[in-house]
């Protein structure tokens, strides 16, 4: 029997890997290449990833209890499986190097100033490491008890953000003579959504029959 995770869970899991970090470093962005029309990019990158992540969650359910490996000989036969798998375990490794670098600048520029940068990972990989270990179901029920905390928070932080912004500093919402900035900021704003493929080697199960509408809400 293989460890199952709800659909609760999954929306948790969707919460804190596309706005733990990305509500940090996406502001920045967003606002050296896409200016005030950035809303209109993090719309159109919402609307892509979401329909990439209706394919995976619909081949999931097509494959209960099997991660991508497991059923993508049944797709593009078993040497397409194996190099599928290769490159995701590369691009896998390239999102942790990523996402553990841009947690070490955070914590050092906001909690630790005098720490060196080899010190967080140090630290931080083998608690990762550690967790992973402990398998999927743990991983899950983790990110369902974290993630209540941190929607509520966050969820309140924006709140009053909202009643003390000012409007004017987001005028014009949409600048014709930008459009090329635009999709410039596009490809800034993809990275925050890459641990979305996250989903690949998560199993399905029955119980994740309406996982569709669980990512639909999230997005």
């Amino acid at each position: 029997m293989f460890n199952t995770i709800t659909n609760r869970q999954i929306f948790f899991i969707f919460v804190l890997m596309l706005t733990s970090y990305s509500v940090v470093i996406l502001p920045k962005y967003m606002a050296v290449s896409a200016g005030t029309g950035a809303w209109i990019v993090l719309l159109l990158t919402a609307v892509v990833i979401g329909l990439f992540t209706m394919v995976i969650i619909g081949l999931n359910n097509m494959f209960h209890g099997k991660t991508l490996f497991e059923y993508a000989g049944a797709l593009i036969s078993k040497p397409g499986a194996y190099l599928l798998t290769i490159l995701y375990v590369l691009y896998f490794f390239y999102v942790i190097v990523l996402l553990v670098f841009e947690q070490a600048t955070l914590l050092k520029a906001n909690f630790f100033l005098r720490s060196p940068d080899w010190a967080f990972p140090l630290f931080s990989i083998p608690l990762f490491c550690y967790i992973a270990a402990k398998g999927i179901t743990t991983m899950a029920r983790l990110c369902e008890i974290i993630g209540i905390v941190f929607a509520v928070t966050a969820l309140s932080v924006h709140i009053i953000m909202m009643f003390e912004g000012d409007i004017n500093r987001i005028l014009p919402l949409f600048n014709p003579q930008e459009i090329g900035n635009y999709a410039e900021g596009f490809t800034k704003s993809v990275t925050p959504f890459l641990p979305i493929s996250l989903l690949l080697a998560i199993p399905f199960t029955q119980k994740n029959s309406k996982a569709k509408k669980t990512a639909s809400f999230r997005y």
